[in-house]
């Protein structure tokens, strides 16, 4: 017999009610219950071991949206070919030649992903990327770093 799950959250879904057995591979019929994604509103039939061993966190919708969306690497690698390598320009900040493309930190739709140990802010608009040098880059994102959540 399944306990009632109905109410309780399970990472982003939330249980409303008891759905129909699902017969399984070795014709046992296997608990079901209806959940509602708490980040895109979706609703969908999961599985009681799916939800209760932690293998369904959401409705899916969070890797969607991660394929979808390039990462921080990809953006900087976006920029490199809309604007060509950043040595082709002088640094914003001192005006030495410039090494790497750096987000400027000003969009309002910012993002953040994962570069190296840290987790940074990026933009998805190619306008938001200027030539910074090494130094002035690394002193640059240094706030940026430090407000790392």
């Amino acid at each position: 017999m399944t306990h009632n799950l109905t109410g309780q959250s399970f990472g982003h879904l939330v249980v409303i009610e008891r759905a129909p057995n699902k017969i399984g591979p070795n014709g046992k019929p296997r608990s079901m219950w209806l959940c509602q994604c708490d980040l895109c509103g979706n609703v969908k039939p999961v599985l009681t071991d799916s939800l209760v061993w932690n293998r369904q966190r959401s409705c899916g919708c969070q890797k969607a949206q991660a394929a979808l969306m390039p990462g921080y690497v990809r953006m900087h690698q976006r920029v490199r070919e809309a604007n060509g390598h950043a040595t082709g320009y002088r640094c914003v900040d001192c005006g030495e030649q410039a090494q790497e493309w750096s987000y400027d930190g000003t969009d309002p739709d910012e993002v953040r992903g994962v570069h190296g140990l840290h987790v940074l802010p990026y933009s998805l608009k190619l306008a938001h990327y200027e030539p910074r040098c090494v130094k002035c880059h690394r002193n640059f994102d240094s706030p940026l770093k430090a407000g790392e959540s």
